[in-house]
């Protein structure tokens, strides 16, 4: 859980805003877990909740965020939420892991569970854990009692801290003397305490209920309460009777009041409470939010940087965080004016680090993909600037779009050139070449690009020319025996012949005589064969009789296979050819990709 001001938002997350009763957002919540469950991403959807006896009281301006994450400690679905637990930690306040007490910790899924929140305890923040322990129904159960026991031993070890049940009690003495400046000791944590999540919703939600609303209650619910208040009784009562039971035993003080003690539910939030904290404790946690999010932006200035959080690191996106510190500063009626300083700072630190990668790794890779990152940010803070421009009116805050611009057009000009300068560009062959600059020109016809890339694009386009003409030069109209220029047409229309050794080419895949058809035989079939040293040839056996040396496809040349471009020739493509051309401009791999996201930039900021 965390207390907040503001939600993230990024490409994998879907973002909806309702205010819904408790009841409504269980009822959605519990059908999206399906479909969510498949998806090979994680969303996350936004509710405000509404309460009639909130969970505890927040500071003006704040809400208690509690992020539910299903799926954790289940084989098929963990990965991709434990990534998230790993990527989202630093913005948590509060850790509540719910457990099934029946199993205790003895499946792996729960170990490699316990052993996530441990390490993220020690490598990225520390916080006050809550490990509960559900479907405690019945605490009397010597079985259920050992089970529980067995799981604090394990938390114990695996934490490494004491006696975990003379920890929860000092816990709850503490919360009932009115400690509301923030947790006790750190060594209390984390608590293990035993719950029954359906007493506990039993109890408190069906003595809100309407007689009418609470028969409409799941069945098993109805013969839980009715078991638990009728003993043996109860299997005496007909249909009609046991509802009537079971809501006279909810709606009546005192039988709601010992169910819901019997869920240790006001347990679990008494200690949420003192976790949580009154105004002034609430105000450290922001502040401490705050710290973080700065602290993110603090990127290392190299790849090969180390330090406990460097992974994580990587995946902060400057203006996200920049917009949360922004909107927790201002809940605080505090300035926000070192704020674009920040992003700059950081900003300068990626790029810095975008253009070493690139030199660090051309030998090996060259690729454009480290100048993704820096537009990137650039791009989402423009997106900031947008949505927020009316509140940012702090001094601080001008002409920021104007100094987004500039380091666009920079960013652009100064990684094209990068790229088709360093000495790897020159030693690439120039079939290479000629994809890469052709890559970098798809944009060209982009109204953005030719206002505010106009002599970028003449210098592109007059390399490309030229490696154009080499290209063409080189393997359109030469033999491949003797290297010697072709003449085309002297023995028919699609045939180039070679004067220094007499042999006439065809292209791969020719069924026509070329001779035949020049004498006016029409179209004559031709049987394709292996010469002695294994060249194809190709003969005709009408009318001619002449036989053909048979050209393989050039390494452009390009078919349709399962929707994509795919080369005639795969080896010859190969030999010639070193990059990758990525389909889409909205590849980072793409050597057009910066200047493409550039120019959406630009008319993103109005330009």
């Amino acid at each position: 859980s965390s207390s907040s001001s503001s939600s993230q938002d990024d490409d994998s997350i879907e973002i909806v805003s309702k205010n819904l009763s408790a009841g409504a957002t269980l009822k959605e919540t519990a059908t999206d877990n399906g479909v969510f469950r498949n998806s090979t991403v994680v969303k996350e959807r936004t509710y405000d909740i509404c309460l009639e006896e909130p969970l505890h009281e927040m500071r003006p301006n704040t809400k208690l965020v509690i992020v539910d994450i299903p799926g954790m400690n289940e084989a098929g679905t963990s990965s991709k939420y434990k990534d998230f637990v790993n990527e989202r930690w630093h913005t948590f306040d509060i850790v509540v892991i719910v457990m099934d007490a029946r199993q205790g910790v003895n499946t792996e899924e729960q170990h490699a569970l316990l052993q996530l929140v441990n390490k993220n305890l020690k490598t990225t923040k520390n916080l006050p854990v809550l490990i509960l322990g559900n479907k405690v129904d019945d605490p009397d159960n010597p079985e259920q009692t050992a089970l529980l026991g067995e799981a604090r031993t394990a938390v114990e070890q695996m934490f490494q801290v004491t006696d975990r049940q003379t920890a929860l009690s000092d816990l709850l003495l503490h919360t009932s003397q009115n400690n509301n400046d923030g947790p006790p000791d750190g060594s209390l944590f984390p608590a293990v305490l035993p719950i029954s999540a359906m007493h506990a919703f039993v109890y408190r939600c069906g003595s809100r209920l309407s007689f009418e609303e609470f028969c409409e209650m799941d069945t098993d619910f109805i013969h839980k309460i009715g078991k638990d208040s009728y003993g043996r009784q109860w299997r005496r009562f007909g249909k009609k009777k046991q509802l009537e039971k079971a809501f006279e035993a909810v709606s009546g003080d005192e039988q709601r009041q010992d169910g819901v003690d019997a869920s240790n539910f006001e347990s679990f939030v008494k200690v949420l409470s003192v976790c949580i904290g009154n105004e002034d404790q609430q105000t450290r946690l922001i502040e401490t939010q705050i710290d973080v999010a700065l602290q993110r932006m603090k990127r290392p200035t190299t790849a090969a940087a180390e330090g406990p959080n460097q992974d994580t690191n990587k995946n902060c996106d400057l203006a996200t965080e920049l917009v949360g510190a922004h909107n927790k500063l201002v809940a605080l009626g505090k300035s926000t004016d070192h704020l674009p300083a920040a992003f700059w700072e950081s900003y300068q630190r990626l790029k810095e680090e975008a253009f070493d990668g690139f030199l660090a790794t051309t030998g090996t890779e060259f690729s454009p993909k480290h100048f993704a990152s820096p537009v990137r940010q650039l791009f989402n803070y423009v997106k900031v600037l947008t949505l927020n421009l009316a509140t940012l009116n702090e001094t601080s805050w001008s002409g920021e779009m104007e100094k987004v611009v500039k380091a666009t057009k920079e960013l652009a000009l100064q990684s094209a050139l990068q790229v088709i300068t360093v000495d790897d560009m020159k030693q690439k062959s120039d079939k290479d070449q000629f994809l890469i600059l052709g890559s970098m020109l798809l944009c060209s016809s982009e109204t953005a690009f030719n206002a505010h890339f106009g002599f970028l694009r003449l210098h592109l386009e007059s390399k490309y020319m030229h490696m154009k003409y080499v290209d063409n030069k080189i393997n359109n109209d030469i033999c491949p025996s003797c290297k010697t220029h072709t003449t085309a047409g002297r023995h028919g229309t699609g045939a180039e012949y070679c004067g220094r050794c007499g042999k006439v080419y065809i292209e791969l895949g020719t069924t026509n005589c070329p001779q035949c058809n020049r004498k006016g035989y029409g179209n004559q079939v031709l049987s394709h064969k292996r010469d002695g040293n294994g060249n194809e040839i190709a003969s005709c056996d009408s009318y001619c009789r002449f036989v053909y040396h048979v050209r393989q496809a050039a390494w452009h040349e390009m078919k349709v296979l399962d929707g994509k471009l795919v080369p005639v020739d795969e080896d010859s493509y190969k030999e010639n050819v070193t990059v990758t051309v990525p389909d889409s401009l909205d590849d980072p791999e793409h050597f057009g990709h910066v200047l493409w996201k550039s120019c959406q930039l630009l008319k993103e900021a109005g330009v």
